[in-house]
């Protein structure tokens, strides 16, 4: 039992000391909040700048003290999301990648978040 004491206490002062290690090491300059060089920022994204900060242009609903999760998964499983279906059908075009101009540069959807992107003959599949 005395060896089970001095095993637990050593794994705990080794939890400690790289507790608070990674805590100091999070200290440093490059982990502190961003600063944003004002004078860079373009006539297009200055409407997005305010305050000392971006904000998005619409809302995005996100749980609020007053929702916990399990009413968000309800509401997500059980109640009609009126925005869910666009009024008319999204313009898309099939693309047979092999048939595409190496030459020309182009930017194709594959599908949820993965993307073909074609420039100056180089092409890159993304899977974000």
């Amino acid at each position: 039992m005395r060896t089970f004491s001095k095993i637990t206490a050593i794994i705990i002062g080794i939890l400690m000391v790289l507790a608070i290690s990674i805590f100091l090491y999070l200290q440093q300059a490059q982990f502190d909040e961003p600063s944003v060089d004002t004078t860079r920022i373009s006539y297009h994204t200055e409407h997005h700048y305010q305050q000392g900060a971006f904000n998005n242009d619409t809302t995005t609903n996100v749980i609020s003290s007053q929702q916990n999760q399990l009413m968000a998964w309800y509401a997500f499983f059980f109640t009609e999301d009126l925005n869910a279906i666009p009024n008319k059908p999204l313009p898309s075009k099939k693309t047979n990648l092999k048939l595409l101009n190496k030459q020309d540069n182009a930017i194709v959807w594959m599908g949820h978040s993965s993307y073909c992107i074609q420039m100056d003959g180089i092409r890159i599949f993304l899977n974000c």
